[in-house]
């Protein structure tokens, strides 16, 4: 069986320690990060990329220029909704963004705003870019029941915005994967296809996760107790403490293997995981050890888009 490794980026304004925005408003975590840390690894080991846009990264024509500068056939890029920052019913702006969350659930819009907010958003990108996304994930993975028709009516072909096992709440909405799995899966609507590819996640007992892996406090205190035995393995840098992620082809034997990171990880205290040189270390050499391991492996990389040639 082939091997299929896609390198994903949610590609974000910086952010702060806590996921808040920061109060500068800048963009330094790709526009240093992205183009002076990441995209040097990535040609060395002949990686391919998708880096998903928010609409606030689209609307800094600097950093849209820093992107394009580092365009070519392996990279791909691709949009990322977080719905506070287009419209309609935006509410984070220039002037308003710093300091404050974009954590809302595109599933809390009714199905019209939901659908104005991708249309608007994959506008704004084809306006920058002069071409067509073909590429989304969800901002907090917040897919509605309608996402996937919508997605198809734009002319996207790939989805990545399922977290296998896990279920997420913010005020009364729920996006709920707990049953789902790492398998690629293949949605049709009026003879167009959309190519669902997962985040790839795996828990480490599913039994375990349901009793006990909630907010309550004696179940957190379980969790910490046997945290080897509780919990979620992604493939992300950011939840692994050593910062080795071969493990992960070692243990999970599957098809197709979706990394994904934030953008916002490649700068110092601009998200809750690099606080200093020393962790932003970490992860490059994390980064470059598993890029080896994905070449001497003979494991395909690949952009999201690619998927629709492999089937």
């Amino acid at each position: 069986m082939n091997k299929y490794f896609f390198f994903t980026v949610d590609t974000e304004i910086d952010k702060s320690p806590n996921w808040k925005i920061a109060k500068s408003n800048y963009f330094d975590s790709i526009n240093y990060g992205v183009k002076k840390l990441l995209y040097p690894l990535l040609s060395k080991y002949n990686i391919k990329s998708t880096f998903l846009l928010s609409p606030e990264v689209l609307e800094d024509n600097h950093t849209v220029e820093i992107l394009k500068s580092i365009q070519t056939p392996e990279t791909e890029f691709g949009t990322h909704l977080h719905s506070e920052f287009i419209e309609p019913q935006r509410s984070l702006f220039k002037y308003n963004m710093g300091g404050n969350l974009a954590d809302k659930f595109q599933n809390e819009y009714n199905k019209e705003i939901e659908f104005l907010k991708l249309k608007n958003l994959t506008n704004i990108f084809k306006e920058k870019f002069n071409y067509n996304p073909l590429s989304f994930r969800a901002g907090r993975y917040a897919k509605s029941s309608f996402t996937n028709k919508f997605l198809i009516e734009l002319g996207y072909k790939v989805d990545s915005s399922i977290t296998p096992g896990l279920k997420w709440k913010n005020n009364s909405a729920i996006v709920d994967y707990s049953y789902h799995n790492n398998d690629l899966k293949i949605i049709k609507n009026n003879n167009n296809l959309l190519y669902c590819l997962p985040i790839s996640i795996h828990n480490k007992n599913i039994y375990f996760n349901r009793l006990f892996y909630n907010d309550k406090i004696y179940s957190k205190i379980i969790c910490k107790i046997f945290k080897k035995y509780v919990g979620y393995d992604w493939l992300r840098p950011a939840y692994n403490k050593q910062f080795n992620l071969d493990f992960f082809f070692n243990k999970y034997h599957q098809e197709f293997y979706v990394f994904i990171m934030h953008s916002n990880e490649l700068g110092l205290n601009t998200s809750p995981y690099i606080k200093n040189n020393i962790d932003l270390n970490k992860l490059l050499n994390c980064l470059e050890n598993l890029f080896k391991y994905i070449n001497a492996h003979q494991i395909k990389s690949k952009n999201l888009k690619d998927i629709v040639k492999i089937i």
